[in-house]
Parts: C-alpha cells; structure tokens; sequence
C-alpha cells in the first residue's frame, strides 16, 4: 500500500513537472474573449491542459488576477499555413472587441484554430497578433 502511495506521489510531481515545462508567457494589451469567456488584458501564462486526449485544450490565467479559460482547440492550420511561423497569438477584432483566433506555440507540428464569433453586418474583422515571451522553462508544447 505505502509503494502504491509512493507511485502515485511519484506520478503526480511528474505531471505537474511537465505541465510547467509547457508553460508559455504572454503580455496581451487588451481585453479579449476566449471560448466566450471575458478576459482582462494583462500577462498571461499559456498551458496545455494535460489530459485532453486528442483534443487540445489551451488553458490562459492572469498571472496577476488568477482568472483563467480552459480553449478547446477548433482545428488544425494545416502545415504550409502554419510553417516558419514564430511563437504567438492572433486575436480577430472588430468593433473595439478581440477574441483569440491562432495560437502558433513553439513544439506543436501545426498552428491551432479556435471559434471565433462572427463580424456583425458592416464590420470588418483586423488580425491582431501578440508574440509569446521567451519560456520559463522547457520548450513549449
């Protein structure tokens, strides 16, 4: 029993040693939405979430108010969108409001896509791209 407890501690520290070694750092100046979620503009750390099969889960927190949105991923950019790209963040704007639309991360094969609402009629949507700070540690995803 104490071996299994011993294992299961083991695991749990290895788990949480790869999920920082993943850790990516952004300042985003602005406020923006991801998955329906209002975040604040400010420095943020960028994490996949472990566990999420094949599925890929971006969780963003404010290093300073903790607030955080688990992002699941819509699809995939497909290579020759997303190749010699350089570690950032596109947000599509319109009208004053941003929401995350690329994440291009240093270890992934392909850029991600997610969901982002559509422009309203007469708006026009701008991409604003946010590069990530060098990692704290490891290589990114």
């Amino acid at each position: 029993m104490q071996r299994q407890w011993i294992t299961t501690i083991l695991a749990a520290a290895l788990c949480t040693t790869a999920a920082m070694a993943q850790e990516l750092k952004a300042t985003i100046p602005f406020d923006f939405s991801a998955s329906q979620k209002q975040m604040p503009a400010g420095t943020y750390t960028v994490s996949r979430m472990p566990g999420s099969g094949g599925s890929f889960v971006a969780v963003f927190r404010n290093v300073v108010t903790r607030k955080s949105a688990a992002v699941l991923a819509a699809s995939e950019l497909d290579r020759n969108e997303s190749a010699g790209r350089t570690a950032k963040l596109v947000f599509a704007c319109t009208s004053g409001k941003c929401a995350l639309a690329e994440m291009h991360a240093p270890g992934i094969t392909n850029a991600r896509r997610f969901v982002t609402p559509a422009p309203m009629a007469g708006e026009r949507e701008h991409l604003v791209s946010v590069a990530f700070r060098s990692p704290r540690t490891g290589s990114g995803f």
